[in-house]
């Protein structure tokens, strides 16, 4: 005969045993959850091998590289061409880009916009005209008032000019109008 302290403990044997049951069945669903996830989602958008994410930058030197075109690996080619003095060809304005990604913009020598340009090849091939950003397209004078504002800037070259020139879409208070410029000779 029985006890009823046996009944008791095998009663106990069998909740702990449906509850490790019911664990494991919970741990081996998660586990699941988990890998399928990382198959199925994860891994799908995350960068494969060979792609870089062109905003993250690891503190070195190294540019790294948009895609197969090396379109970052470009830019330096085009900085150098466009690193250097221009002059409009009335005279009256004058830019001065560096190998620093810096731009000065002077009219009749007094300078309207000290800044960074940002340029990017997006096409394969041949380029003959990249559009060149600015932080800032507001010019100002010195003592603070404004002058205008640049709503288009772009670099163009052609097959009888190397050095190509650059173009400069400025609206200034009474007028609006397009500024060519010549990069000067050393």
């Amino acid at each position: 005969m029985r006890t009823v302290g046996q009944k008791d403990r095998r009663d106990m044997k069998k909740v702990l045993t449906v509850l490790l049951i019911v664990l494991l069945a919970l741990t081996v669903l998660c586990v699941t959850g988990v890998l399928l996830f990382r198959h199925f989602v994860a891994d799908q958008i995350m960068d494969k091998g060979g792609m870089m994410n062109p905003d993250y930058m690891d503190g070195t030197d190294a540019v790294p590289i948009l895609d197969g075109d090396h379109t970052y690996v470009d830019n330096e080619k085009l900085l150098q061409v466009i690193t250097g003095t221009w002059s409009s060809e009335d005279g009256h304005y004058t830019i001065k880009l560096d190998s620093d990604y810096r731009i000065i913009l002077w009219l009749d020598g007094e300078p309207l916009l000290e800044d960074h340009i940002q340029f990017v090849y997006l096409q394969p091939g041949i380029i003959r005209s990249t559009e060149l950003s600015l932080d800032s397209c507001i010019l100002q004078k010195e003592d603070g008032s404004p002058a205008g504002e640049i709503t288009s800037f772009y670099h163009e070259v052609s097959e009888e000019d190397t050095s190509g020139r650059l173009i400069v879409e400025i609206d200034l208070a009474d007028n609006s109008k397009t500024v060519e410029f010549k990069k000067q000779e050393k």
